[in-house]
């Protein structure tokens, strides 16, 4: 069982990033423009080295 401890509702170059935290995996819906252009399962490091930096996602002031 997966078990959700948190979600995130960021913006990054232009697109709203909902991320979903789970134990392991973040799981990354990208929209633009109403329009759904991907669903991303990365790992963390992966996340981290890619798109957003775990400090940034989990600031207070998010």
């Amino acid at each position: 069982m997966i078990c959700l401890t948190n979600i995130q509702s960021i913006f990054f170059n232009n697109q709203e990033v909902t991320c979903i935290l789970t134990n392991e995996i973040y799981f990354l819906n990208l929209f633009h423009k109403y329009k759904l252009l991907k669903n991303i399962l990365l790992t963390f490091k992966e996340i981290r080295k890619y798109y957003l930096p775990y400090e940034y996602i989990h600031s207070p002031n998010r």
